[in-house]
């Protein structure tokens, strides 16, 4: 041993394969030009992966540009929202989002929803009170009004609806990675 607790040796073939790992909705832009929007899925929903994530949306959009920003953003209903939004505070506090959105990491409400994009481990919460919590907490940081909305779908929908400039609204999506598979059932998008 050299210093450290214990010494990781890896072959060729392992570094590879790590190299070459993808991990949908971690770090994911997706364009969606008939929307005018980028997606920035990053299902980070602890408070570091949160804190990684601020950091790598900031590098990718760059503080320079002028196209308008959002965020869409739900946890969990056992995790903590003051503390898993500090980030975000950190984050609107350098880029400010336009738009902010909280709603629950399912695809559709009503009757398009389907049980196959729904988060069961989570208790029932039809009245969106969890969503709301977010948004208290969001708004007791300091910070902007923000919205509740019931599906992703309505969410994306929602920001999209907002932005009447020429350039594509850099939507961050985080949070969850219940949230980012919603995500993919509401656009229907392939998961590669």
């Amino acid at each position: 041993m050299t210093g450290n607790l214990f010494e990781l040796v890896l072959s060729a073939e392992e570094i590879k394969s790590l190299e070459e790992t993808r991990w949908p909705g971690r770090c994911q832009i997706i364009e969606l030009p008939e929307k005018s929007m980028r997606l920035f899925l990053d299902g980070a929903h602890t408070l570091e992966s949160l804190s990684a994530c601020t950091s790598w949306f900031q590098n990718a959009v760059g503080s320079s540009s002028s196209a308008p920003r959002a965020l869409i953003f739900n946890c969990s209903f056992d995790r903590n929202p003051s503390r898993l939004l500090g980030p975000m505070k950190a984050l609107q506090d350098r880029l400010p989002f336009g738009a902010v959105v909280f709603c629950p990491n399912v695809a559709f409400a009503g009757p398009a929803a389907s049980g196959d994009t729904e988060n069961n481990m989570a208790p029932p919460n039809p009245n969106l009170s969890f969503q709301f919590g977010l948004k208290k907490a969001w708004e007791d940081l300091g910070l902007q009004e923000a919205s509740v909305v019931s599906s992703v779908a309505e969410a994306i929908a929602l920001v999209a609806a907002t932005n009447t400039g020429p350039l594509p609204t850099n939507v961050l999506m985080t949070g969850s990675l219940h949230l980012v598979g919603a995500t993919f059932s509401a656009l229907n998008l392939e998961v590669r």
